[in-house]
């Protein structure tokens, strides 16, 4: 289902944004961004 799919997201980046000192981004973020891209309003 697509609400599972913020779950990959994070999981899939978590490692991409810690080799950038350790940034993090919260779930709820990532979140609203996948469900902006899916809505096709991201910008």
């Amino acid at each position: 289902p697509l609400s599972a799919l913020p779950q990959f997201v994070d999981e899939a980046t978590k490692r991409l944004f810690a080799a950038f000192d350790g940034a993090t981004v919260p779930i709820i973020t990532t979140e609203d961004l996948v469900k902006k891209l899916i809505e096709r309003r991201l910008l």
